[in-house]
């Protein structure tokens, strides 16, 4: 049975770009991220959320769709999700799962990631993607990046075990 143990967790209490969590330890199988961000910028839902692995910004190798309550479209892109803006209803947050499997491998690592934006409008967004991470070491630092994270985002990290 899989276990989930959280190994990291941050809440924001500024205006930020940049979400780091380092020193994440080899001793698990897989991680899950999950993250709950607001962005600072005009518009309702205008930010896009991003990472790089161990200080390098691999050109991740991935498929995805999204639905925007009105359409649906293919994407290939190194995005994770669409981070909800000012302009939506108040105190909303979008929410993003990124599990990423057999992180610790000397090969490319596959990953799927699920995120949902709501802005109680037509405009809501929900991104499902899925590919590759070509990083042959293991991942040991993730940075979370969009043009300005607001207060309150929170980032929490686990490691699943399989034993």
């Amino acid at each position: 049975m899989a276990t989930y143990r959280k190994i990291t967790a941050t809440t924001i209490s500024t205006n930020t770009t940049t979400i780091t969590l380092s020193s994440i330890p080899a001793t698990y199988t897989d991680l899950v991220l999950k993250l709950s961000a607001r962005n600072v910028n005009g518009g309702n839902i205008v930010d896009v959320v991003n990472a790089t692995f161990n200080g390098t910004s691999p050109s991740v190798n991935g498929r995805g769709i999204e639905g925007t309550g009105n359409s649906t479209s293919s994407f290939t892109s190194s995005r994770l999700g669409i981070n909800v803006g000012p302009n939506a209803t108040s105190n909303v947050f979008n929410n993003l799962e990124l599990y990423i499997a057999n992180y610790t491998s000397s090969t490319t690592k596959n990953f799927w990631c699920d995120s949902i934006t709501e802005n109680n409008s037509t405009n809501g967004y929900q991104n499902i993607w899925n590919g590759t991470i070509p990083l042959n070491s293991a991942i040991n630092e993730i940075a979370l990046t969009a043009n300005t994270f607001a207060p309150y985002t929170t980032v929490t990290l686990y490691g699943i075990s399989n034993s």
